[in-house]
């Protein structure tokens, strides 16, 4: 069935013809004409707070409005938001799908944008990262591939949670996001070094909010 959004969170599906719908557009288009073309993404940060929800979930539309069949996965128990975002209940999630509670149709769910699918992160379990690590996600991104074209993860903090980590080392490429004028240097550093310790491939940096435009540079 398909859900109402909270607009506000989504300027490329309020807004398309602004800047910073635009600049989603051109980190699209970064990724998909790089080398990589990932098609599993996990997009993540250094600290809360820093805009990777708001990115991943314009990002996953300006791939949907392309005519790709696109899903959003909310990977973060401990403060999910996308079920906020697009106004949906959070009942029936991810953690039902890894301890096979739920099957992965009963618990994604449509949005009111073309293309575009989610799953929300379910109810918090008390030890999410042995779900992340069991074999469990592994075959749902293989059962997600042969339906979806491309698959975006939003993930907690690298140095908050090492679910992050666990995710990264099982998607084709990663985001970092970071907050102009908030992110410090060190975070971002450290960030990026958790994520070359595990081999993750780290696709690039993505700087929000410069200047308050909400622009967005990879």
């Amino acid at each position: 069935m398909s859900v109402p959004i909270n607009k506000s969170a989504l300027v490329s599906y309020l807004d398309p013809m602004s800047a910073a719908s635009e600049a989603y557009r051109s980190l699209r288009a970064n990724l998909r004409f790089g080398a990589e073309d990932p098609s599993t993404i996990l997009v993540t940060s250094s600290l809360h707070g820093e805009g990777k929800t708001t990115t991943v979930s314009n990002l996953a539309i300006a791939y949907a409005q392309e005519g790709h069949k696109v899903i959003l996965i909310d990977a973060h128990w401990k403060i999910p938001r996308l079920h906020q975002v697009f106004s949906v209940s959070n009942k029936i999630g991810l953690s039902d799908v890894l301890l096979q509670r739920h099957s992965v149709d009963e618990s994604v769910c449509n949005t009111s944008i073309a293309n575009l699918s989610l799953l929300t992160s379910g109810p918090l379990q008390q030890y999410s990262t042995q779900l992340i690590c069991s074999d469990q996600v592994i075959s749902l991104i293989e059962k997600l591939r042969k339906t979806y074209n491309f698959i975006f993860f939003d993930s907690p903090p690298v140095l908050q949670s090492t679910d992050a980590q666990i995710i990264a080392a099982l998607c084709d490429g990663v985001l970092l996001v970071i907050k102009s004028g908030k992110t410090r240097q060190g975070h971002i550093a450290q960030a990026i070094n958790r994520l070359e310790q595990i081999k993750a491939p780290v696709l690039g940096v993505v700087l929000n909010d410069k200047k308050r435009s909400r622009a967005i540079s990879l």
